[in-house]
């Protein structure tokens, strides 16, 4: 069967692993499951990755632009990102920007996760914790996406960074 890393993002940070020497061992790790199922084409990274800062935030582009190097010599493609619903804080995103960059290059996408509950619209536009705020048709878990892209991928010129939403519910 395929091999379950038992690791992940962030302990692979903490441990001091570089980000090229991360992503060489997350794409070894992974080889026997990519090359046991050559249909498919477009892969994920770590799941969910959980980053508080602009400095983590920064080793992980790192992390997606070496893991999109290493996957284009396998003929594979990527989905970067993978992050759950409602993280990272808005503010990290620039620091994401160069795996966006690197991204046109290696034909990658952008994953993202988007949950709410109890409903699915839970957080969007009228339906706030605070019943005087109205978020339009964004929100804070699903939807967050156009949040992302209105404040920092257009503005930087990845308004045609494309999207999967890889986990909803």
């Amino acid at each position: 069967g395929a091999k379950q890393a038992s690791y992940d993002a962030q302990l692979q940070r903490a441990s001091g692993k570089t980000p090229l020497q991360a992503a060489r061992q997350y794409v070894q790790d992974m080889l026997a499951t990519y090359q046991a199922n050559p249909i498919i084409k477009y892969w994920e990274g770590h799941n969910e990755p959980v980053w508080n800062n602009l400095e983590d935030m920064g080793w992980y582009a790192q992390f997606e632009i070496e893991r999109m190097k290493l996957m284009a010599q396998y003929g594979l493609k990527c989905v970067i990102g993978n992050f759950a619903t409602g993280t990272p804080p808005l503010e990290l995103w620039p620091a994401f920007i160069p795996a966006l960059q690197a991204a046109r290059q290696y034909e990658a996408i952008l994953g993202l996760h988007e949950y709410s509950c109890p409903w699915m619209w839970w957080m969007t536009g009228k339906y706030q914790l605070n019943p005087n705020e109205d978020q339009g048709d964004e929100g804070w878990a699903t939807l967050r996406y156009r949040k992302v892209y209105r404040r920092y991928l257009i503005p930087n010129g990845f308004g045609d960074m494309p999207l999967v939403i890889t986990e909803c519910g």
